[in-house]
Protein backbone atom coordinates (compact mmCIF):
# COMPACT_ATOMS: atom_id res chain seq x y z
CA UNK A 1 0.00 0.00 0.00
CA UNK A 2 2.71 2.52 0.19
CA UNK A 3 4.56 1.86 -2.70
CA UNK A 4 1.16 1.79 -4.25
CA UNK A 5 0.57 5.34 -2.75
CA UNK A 6 4.37 6.49 -3.77
CA UNK A 7 3.26 5.44 -7.41
CA UNK A 8 0.05 6.82 -7.11
CA UNK A 9 1.13 10.42 -5.98
CA UNK A 10 4.20 10.90 -7.67
CA UNK A 11 4.10 11.60 -11.30
CA UNK A 12 4.66 15.51 -11.09
CA UNK A 13 8.14 15.11 -9.19
CA UNK A 14 9.01 12.18 -11.94
CA UNK A 15 8.48 14.21 -14.80
CA UNK A 16 10.66 16.86 -12.87
CA UNK A 17 13.57 14.24 -11.90
CA UNK A 18 12.87 12.85 -15.42
CA UNK A 19 13.87 16.77 -17.40
CA UNK A 20 16.57 16.79 -14.67
CA UNK A 21 18.02 12.90 -15.91
CA UNK A 22 17.85 13.62 -19.39
CA UNK A 23 19.80 17.42 -18.72
CA UNK A 24 22.85 15.01 -17.10
CA UNK A 25 25.13 13.23 -18.99
CA UNK A 26 24.55 10.32 -17.06
CA UNK A 27 21.43 10.31 -15.68
CA UNK A 28 20.82 10.12 -19.38
CA UNK A 29 22.72 7.02 -19.75
CA UNK A 30 21.17 5.83 -17.10
CA UNK A 31 17.42 6.50 -18.78
CA UNK A 32 19.04 5.04 -21.66
CA UNK A 33 20.87 1.73 -20.71
CA UNK A 34 18.19 1.20 -17.79
CA UNK A 35 20.52 -0.65 -15.57
CA UNK A 36 18.66 -3.39 -12.53
CA UNK A 37 20.36 -3.02 -9.31
CA UNK A 38 20.00 -6.59 -7.84
CA UNK A 39 21.79 -9.44 -6.06
CA UNK A 40 23.06 -10.92 -9.72
CA UNK A 41 23.92 -7.58 -11.62
CA UNK A 42 25.40 -6.11 -8.61
CA UNK A 43 27.49 -9.59 -8.09
CA UNK A 44 27.38 -9.35 -4.11
CA UNK A 45 30.16 -11.94 -3.83
CA UNK A 46 32.36 -9.82 -5.96
CA UNK A 47 31.27 -6.84 -3.57
CA UNK A 48 32.41 -9.37 -0.68
CA UNK A 49 36.38 -9.29 -2.20
CA UNK A 50 36.60 -5.78 -2.06
CA UNK A 51 38.27 -3.66 0.71
CA UNK A 52 35.73 -1.70 3.68
CA UNK A 53 36.86 1.59 2.11
CA UNK A 54 35.71 1.48 -1.13
CA UNK A 55 31.99 1.96 -1.63
CA UNK A 56 31.30 -1.48 -3.24
CA UNK A 57 32.82 -3.34 -0.06
CA UNK A 58 31.50 -0.73 2.16
CA UNK A 59 27.57 -1.17 0.76
CA UNK A 60 27.83 -5.03 0.99
CA UNK A 61 29.07 -4.98 4.23
CA UNK A 62 25.80 -3.07 5.09
CA UNK A 63 23.72 -4.92 3.49
CA UNK A 64 25.27 -8.19 5.13
CA UNK A 65 25.39 -6.58 8.46
CA UNK A 66 21.37 -5.58 8.65
CA UNK A 67 20.93 -8.68 6.21
CA UNK A 68 19.05 -6.98 3.03
CA UNK A 69 19.19 -7.77 -0.25
CA UNK A 70 18.39 -5.82 -3.18
CA UNK A 71 15.99 -7.92 -4.60
CA UNK A 72 13.82 -7.15 -1.43
CA UNK A 73 12.80 -3.75 -3.68
CA UNK A 74 8.72 -3.59 -4.82
CA UNK A 75 8.43 -3.60 -8.60
CA UNK A 76 6.51 -0.19 -9.90
CA UNK A 77 2.78 -1.72 -10.59
CA UNK A 78 0.92 1.52 -10.84
CA UNK A 79 3.28 4.00 -13.54
CA UNK A 80 2.01 3.64 -17.09
CA UNK A 81 5.18 5.26 -18.46
CA UNK A 82 7.89 3.12 -18.80
CA UNK A 83 10.34 5.56 -18.16
CA UNK A 84 8.92 7.08 -15.44
CA UNK A 85 7.92 3.58 -13.83
CA UNK A 86 11.93 3.69 -13.73
CA UNK A 87 13.00 6.20 -12.20
CA UNK A 88 10.26 5.15 -9.73
CA UNK A 89 12.07 1.97 -9.34
CA UNK A 90 15.83 3.27 -9.68
CA UNK A 91 15.29 5.99 -6.72
CA UNK A 92 13.87 2.45 -4.49
CA UNK A 93 16.76 0.54 -5.42
CA UNK A 94 19.45 2.78 -4.57
CA UNK A 95 17.55 4.03 -1.20
CA UNK A 96 20.28 1.71 0.68
CA UNK A 97 22.86 3.97 -0.88
CA UNK A 98 21.70 6.69 0.66
CA UNK A 99 22.64 5.06 3.95
CA UNK A 100 26.04 4.15 2.90
CA UNK A 101 27.19 7.44 2.00
CA UNK A 102 25.54 9.46 4.68
CA UNK A 103 26.08 6.48 6.99
CA UNK A 104 23.22 6.32 8.65
CA UNK A 105 21.67 2.92 10.50
CA UNK A 106 18.18 1.82 9.29
CA UNK A 107 16.70 2.36 12.30
CA UNK A 108 13.29 4.13 12.63
CA UNK A 109 14.77 7.43 12.89
CA UNK A 110 17.31 6.71 11.01
CA UNK A 111 14.91 6.02 8.11
CA UNK A 112 12.99 9.36 8.73
CA UNK A 113 16.80 11.25 8.08
CA UNK A 114 16.82 9.16 4.80
CA UNK A 115 13.78 10.14 3.89
CA UNK A 116 14.27 14.18 4.58
CA UNK A 117 17.19 14.10 2.21
CA UNK A 118 15.65 11.73 -0.27
CA UNK A 119 12.62 15.01 0.27
CA UNK A 120 15.07 17.27 -0.63
CA UNK A 121 16.81 15.53 -3.91
CA UNK A 122 13.45 14.22 -5.25
CA UNK A 123 10.36 15.93 -3.64
CA UNK A 124 8.43 13.03 -4.07
CA UNK A 125 5.59 13.15 -1.68
CA UNK A 126 6.21 10.29 -0.08
CA UNK A 127 8.86 11.18 0.98
CA UNK A 128 7.59 14.22 2.67
CA UNK A 129 4.81 12.08 3.96
CA UNK A 130 7.16 9.65 5.99
CA UNK A 131 9.77 12.53 6.55
CA UNK A 132 6.35 14.15 8.32
CA UNK A 133 5.05 11.21 10.12
CA UNK A 134 7.73 8.89 10.52
CA UNK A 135 8.62 10.13 13.47
CA UNK A 136 5.20 9.71 15.57
CA UNK A 137 6.24 6.00 15.51
CA UNK A 138 9.24 6.77 17.40
CA UNK A 139 7.62 8.46 20.14
CA UNK A 140 7.02 12.05 21.18
CA UNK A 141 10.57 12.36 22.42
CA UNK A 142 12.70 11.01 19.54
CA UNK A 143 10.11 13.65 17.88
CA UNK A 144 11.68 16.53 19.91
CA UNK A 145 14.75 15.07 19.91
CA UNK A 146 14.98 15.48 16.36
CA UNK A 147 13.92 18.89 15.87
CA UNK A 148 16.40 20.23 18.66
CA UNK A 149 19.32 18.12 17.05
CA UNK A 150 18.93 20.16 13.65
CA UNK A 151 18.78 16.84 11.96
CA UNK A 152 15.95 17.52 9.16
CA UNK A 153 18.00 20.61 8.13
CA UNK A 154 20.73 18.85 8.11
CA UNK A 155 19.43 16.71 6.16
CA UNK A 156 17.55 19.10 3.78
CA UNK A 157 20.33 20.82 3.10
CA UNK A 158 22.65 18.44 2.04
CA UNK A 159 20.22 16.72 -0.23
CA UNK A 160 19.53 19.82 -1.48
CA UNK A 161 23.31 20.95 -2.29
CA UNK A 162 24.64 17.74 -3.51
CA UNK A 163 24.11 15.64 -6.42
CA UNK A 164 21.38 13.99 -7.74
CA UNK A 165 21.36 10.31 -6.48
CA UNK A 166 19.93 9.67 -9.50
CA UNK A 167 22.71 10.81 -11.81
CA UNK A 168 25.29 9.02 -10.47
CA UNK A 169 25.97 5.56 -12.22
CA UNK A 170 26.80 3.63 -9.13
CA UNK A 171 27.20 0.47 -10.48
CA UNK A 172 30.45 2.34 -12.23
CA UNK A 173 31.88 3.04 -8.53
CA UNK A 174 32.06 -0.17 -6.85
CA UNK A 175 35.42 -0.15 -6.75
CA UNK A 176 35.65 3.82 -5.86
CA UNK A 177 36.84 4.49 -2.40
CA UNK A 178 33.88 5.41 -0.18
CA UNK A 179 34.83 8.77 0.50
CA UNK A 180 35.75 9.27 -3.52
CA UNK A 181 32.53 8.71 -3.99
CA UNK A 182 31.25 10.94 -1.00
CA UNK A 183 33.28 13.94 -3.05
CA UNK A 184 32.16 13.26 -6.40
CA UNK A 185 28.66 13.78 -4.56
CA UNK A 186 29.61 16.22 -2.75
CA UNK A 187 28.19 14.76 0.01
CA UNK A 188 30.27 15.15 3.54
CA UNK A 189 33.31 12.82 3.68
CA UNK A 190 32.28 11.40 7.11
CA UNK A 191 28.68 11.07 6.72
CA UNK A 192 26.68 12.21 9.16
CA UNK A 193 27.89 14.29 11.86
CA UNK A 194 28.62 12.65 15.31
CA UNK A 195 25.64 14.52 17.13
CA UNK A 196 22.58 13.13 14.31
CA UNK A 197 24.84 9.48 14.78
CA UNK A 198 24.35 9.32 18.20
CA UNK A 199 20.61 10.37 18.10
CA UNK A 200 19.84 7.62 15.80
CA UNK A 201 21.60 4.59 17.34
CA UNK A 202 22.42 1.72 15.67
Amino acid sequence: MVAALGETTGLTALATLQTTMRAHPVGALILQERPDLTETTLDLEKLRLLPNDTFGGAYVAWMDKYNYSPNERPEVRYIEDEELAYIMQRYRQTHDFCHVLLDIPPTVLGEVVIKWFELAQTQLPMTFLSAMFGPFSAGPREWRLLLQSGAFSWASKVGTTSDLLLNVYFEHHMETKLVDVRKIMHLPMDGAPLHVKDLIGE
